[in-house]
């Protein structure tokens, strides 16, 4: 059987995608990780979002997308929606601080959760993501 080259590989997780994503990247050598509109773990985020409710009791999976960060020497980027309501920014922010390896970090102006993706700038910053990946250029 074939095996895949994990060189050539890229791992995307957008929005709670994050999650799987960062936990495949920490457990397996990839050539990079993009991870769009990220959160710190999945609790942190439900409590934020329902504080009145036992989230600690609800959840099965806390994915914590930055404490399997601290463990990814693969490079990673991070793009995310200025506007985004339901990953604000604070959520996002640790995934940023634990990176090791940052390699691109954006900021889509005026974009929501939802439609970061019709952007232009979406589309480029997943472009320079790839590119920066592959060859390991500079932020």
């Amino acid at each position: 059987m074939a095996r895949l080259a994990p060189d050539r590989i890229a791992v995307v997780g957008l929005s709670i995608g994050a999650g799987p994503a960062a936990r495949l990247a920490r457990s397996r050598e990839v050539a990079g990780l993009i991870l769009v509109t990220p959160f710190d773990t999945l609790e942190a985020l439900a409590r934020e979002h329902y504080p009145w409710l036992p989230i600690g009791l609800l959840l099965r999976h806390r994915m914590d997308v930055a404490g399997d960060l601290a463990s990814v020497s693969a490079p990673v980027a991070v793009i995310a929606a200025e506007k985004d309501t339901i990953v604000p920014p604070r959520r996002t922010e640790p995934v940023r601080k634990a990176a090791r390896h940052l390699v691109l970090d954006r900021t889509i102006a005026n974009a929501g959760h939802n439609d970061i993706y019709d952007r232009d700038a979406f589309r480029d910053a997943m472009q320079k993501a790839m590119t920066v990946i592959e060859t390991g250029e500079p932020r």
